[in-house]
């Protein structure tokens, strides 16, 4: 087999590059080499960061043993499942892991799946370890895509671009040889050659920007789990349009989708649900539900041939430029890209689902979607729909210290200039705003013009979504609440129920030396912080060291510290 790999616009030819080496005898695959080496120092980031955190460095040595079995089955298993035609006359070559099949995505499945059990059983935060194992994946890919370097496999069709290689016919899977290649194949000194995508190139420069971003953006994560998430994003970003170039790719049975790019694009959907709730279940029925975009739809009944998203912008590059010179520069960078996006994709969404420009401009319900999503009649249930959606959007962009702009920049410059809650300021702007929409629309000042539908009832459904919304982006912020609070007295000492809380639920608490008001008498009182599932066998606990004592179990708004969140920094600002 010929050993060339050459980049020929690069003027790099690399005579002999081997797909193993023979040590005492025994044959080691370099892609084998690559993989281990990369395991070993994203052990080492781990604890790294792990020790920069505060965390126990050697947890994540368990961890990474644990999750590195896992993600090698879970990539194997997902290779081969969408990979079936190749494996399934030969079952004993799916155990044959040194010629390469193992999905990035499968990995990462098998590795969370492991690092959720790992975490129950240590009662640790999932989202913690995640954060922290981030930086880790990002370097194992790095490193593993120069494992399909040396196996001749992860490449694209052909090119001519800068980074085009040449690897000689004999050195790869013809199944992965397309036609394209085929009608481009270079013959030198007897030798076919093929020429590609280096995909294996473009993903492992692409995860190296991604790494230096998590390294950038950990110290200014705002909750557990958004240094995961922006890897997850950062990730499937590149990953849409690298698994495009691809010959290799892993398909959906019957549909014939690529998995790969498929799974990508959907981490990438999320951005559009905002303007899917206004298109969709709020725009085409008047539904003012405050803010820029409220505002927008009462302007829409103005000046029909501007659209909504149109007047979003109008709105939201001037509070955005307020936004850098006033919040400051990282709030700006971060809103810049949800408060564009958003209008461009409730206008694009909005030409999309309408058949003519009248329907457009008026956003008549009865054509949206052909009239199958027309829902004149249930507008309870189409404000209700349309607020959760809006308020899981905002609550996602929010809980990041960012903001989808308009509304929600004036609620910030509200509550750190005037003191005023963020929660407060932004429903003195809807109400502003409402008000605006029931003198246009409500009293007919707009184009409403339909007398079988008193439009000034909108405004009810407006306070409606207006609370609902409200409602839902207080839950996505805060979440439901689940944190309890336990204050345990008893005239005994509880040492059954200290052993429980220290080994069992590997928690600390503080006992707190007290007396009893009416007796005098010496009580311990113990104060604890656990979550909702927890309490029941505290409960039980507690009863077999001492059933007459006397408990308290109450809600924990907020609950800072080790084994829960972070204190918040003097500068970031908080929704509540």
């Amino acid at each position: 087999m010929d050993m060339e790999i050459n980049f020929p616009n690069l003027g790099i030819y690399l005579d002999h590059v081997g797909k193993n080496i023979s040590i005492f005898g025994f044959s080691i695959a370099y892609y084998g080499i690559v993989i281990v080496t990369g395991m070993m120092i994203a052990i080492w980031i781990a604890q790294r960061e792990a020790k920069r955190t505060g965390q126990n460095p050697e947890q994540y040595l368990d961890l990474a043993m644990i999750g590195i079995a896992a993600g090698i089955l879970g990539a194997r298993i997902y290779y081969v499942i969408f990979a079936w035609d190749y494996y399934k006359d030969d079952l004993l070559s799916i155990f044959n892991i040194r010629q390469g099949g193992l999905a990035i995505y499968g990995g990462i499945i098998g590795a969370c799946i492991a690092v959720v059990i790992y975490s129950r059983k240590k009662k640790q935060n999932f989202s913690l370890l995640m954060d922290t194992a981030s930086m880790s994946i990002v370097f194992g890919q790095i490193m593993g895509r120069w494992g399909n370097f040396f196996n001749r496999e992860a490449f694209g069709d052909y090119t001519n671009n800068l980074f085009a290689m040449q690897l000689p016919v004999s050195a790869v899977r013809a199944n992965e040889i397309t036609q394209k290649m085929w009608d481009h194949v270079v013959t030198v000194n007897g030798v076919e050659y093929i020429q590609v995508h280096p995909t294996f190139l473009y993903e492992s420069l692409w995860n190296v920007g991604v790494l230096l971003f998590l390294f950038w953006f950990r110290k200014r994560k705002k909750f557990n789990g958004e240094v995961f998430l922006m890897y997850l994003i950062g990730y499937g970003l590149g990953r849409i349009w690298i698994e495009g170039l691809r010959t290799d790719q892993l398909l959906l049975p019957v549909v014939g989708l690529p998995v790969s790019q498929l799974l990508s694009g959907c981490l990438v959907v999320g951005c559009t649900i905002l303007a899917a709730g206004f298109v969709f279940f709020i725009n085409p029925y008047n539904i003012v539900p405050g803010g820029v975009y409220g505002a927008s739809i009462v302007l829409h009944n103005l000046f029909p041939s501007i659209q909504v998203g149109t007047f979003g912008y109008m709105f939201d590059i001037p509070l955005l430029i307020l936004s850098v010179l006033l919040l400051g520069a990282k709030l700006g960078i971060r809103t810049i890209v949800a408060a564009l996006l958003t209008p461009l994709l409730m206008n694009t969404m909005s030409r999309l689902v309408y058949p003519t420009r009248e329907a457009l401009e008026s956003l008549d319900p009865a054509q949206l979607l052909g009239g199958s999503m027309n829902m004149t009649d249930h507008l309870m249930l189409t404000c209700i729909i349309g607020a959760v959606v809006i308020g899981v959007g905002t609550g996602i962009v929010i809980r990041s210290q960012a903001t989808t702009g308009g509304s929600d920049i004036v609620g910030m410059l509200l509550q750190k200039y005037a003191h005023i809650r963020f929660s407060r300021a932004i429903l003195l702007v809807d109400g502003a705003v409402v008000c605006f929409g029931l003198v246009v629309i409500g009293f007919g000042l707009g184009t409403a013009s339909d007398s079988t539908q008193p439009s000034w009832h909108l405004s009810f459904y407006s306070l409606i979504s207006i609370f609902i919304i409200s409602r839902v982006i207080a839950y996505m912020i805060n979440g439901a609440k689940n944190d309890k609070l336990i204050f345990v007295i008893s005239d005994h000492e509880l040492q059954p129920l200290h052993q429980y809380i220290l080994k069992d639920l590997d928690r600390t608490a503080t006992c707190i030396k007290s007396s009893g008001l009416y007796t005098g008498k010496d009580k311990e009182m113990i104060f604890l912080v656990v979550s909702y599932q927890e309490v029941q066998g505290v409960k039980l606990k507690i009863k077999e060291a001492d059933p007459r004592a006397f408990v308290v179990v109450t809600d924990a708004y907020d609950t800072f510290g080790e084994g829960w969140k972070q204190l918040p920094s003097p500068h970031e600002i908080y929704p509540e």
